[in-house]
């Protein structure tokens, strides 16, 4: 997949603070019904599933900007063992979730927690591609309630396994004091060559709030997916998270 960063609609950069973040794991156990006779009641993550959030985010010329705005979309989850073998079980691919249009057969990572091996963790710090000739490269992470991107692998939004599930945001204290709470999840492409700088997506992002509603056991997007893995730089081996890291970084 070549870099399309000078496609992007936004070329705006943005500096933020280099801090660590130390990293916690959120306790989501059980499964639950799904309040509802009439809905339709997932096996498995895999499936087509309508995303939906409270706020959106939108960056301005002011800094990062919460919208109180519905935003709804669909987003397919495809199991990875079915598309890569054994070795990725307990691994998902998600589609549709940057709704930057450059980014629409972009790839995100889903993890069975290792809480309770049901709920799913959405992850941050997942590289899809390799950096271009000027060093970017495009990645997933999550921005806090003050506008700060959170670099870093971590479970950005965890989802119990119901037909209807409210994400739980990813909580967690800065090194130099303080908290943040993730508030949005999308791609941005890094460099770290110039790691206080970070070219974002123009497209309003899923925010706030964010549930995940059952449609159907359908992955209608499945060749999409296989089509994204396929077309991957040959020389780059995306980054699968095998286990959650205990800390990011803060960009």
């Amino acid at each position: 997949m070549k870099a399309i960063f000078r496609n992007m609609l936004s070329v705006s950069m943005i500096a933020l603070a280099a801090t660590m973040v130390s990293c916690s794991k959120d306790d989501n156990g059980g499964n639950g019904g799904n309040g509802g006779n009439n809905k339709p009641e997932p096996e498995t993550w895999a499936g087509t599933w309508e995303i939906t959030s409270s706020h959106t985010m939108a960056f301005t010329d002011s800094g990062v900007a919460f919208e109180e705005t519905e935003k709804t979309g669909t987003i397919t989850i495809v199991d990875a063992e079915e598309i890569m073998g054994e070795d990725y079980a307990g691994l998902y691919v998600i589609t549709g979730w940057s709704t930057e249009p450059t980014n629409a057969d972009a790839i995100a990572m889903g993890v069975l927690s290792e809480d309770d091996n049901t709920s799913l963790w959405v992850m941050s710090g997942i590289q899809i591609e390799n950096p271009d000739a000027e060093g970017y490269y495009r990645a997933w992470a999550g921005v806090g309630t003050d506008g700060m991107i959170i670099s870093g692998q971590y479970p950005a939004y965890t989802f119990e396994f119901d037909g209807e599930t409210a994400g739980i945001p990813y909580e967690g204290e800065l090194q130099g004091g303080g908290t943040f709470t993730i508030n949005a999840f999308d791609l941005f492409a890094f460099n770290d060559s110039e790691p206080t700088k970070v070219w974002i997506t123009a497209e309003e992002s899923y925010a706030g709030d964010i549930t995940l509603t059952f449609v159907s056991d359908e992955v209608s997007a499945s060749t999409a997916s296989k089509a994204a893995l396929s077309t991957l730089n040959p020389d780059f081996k995306m980054v699968y998270p095998a286990k959650v890291a205990k800390v990011a970084v803060a960009r």
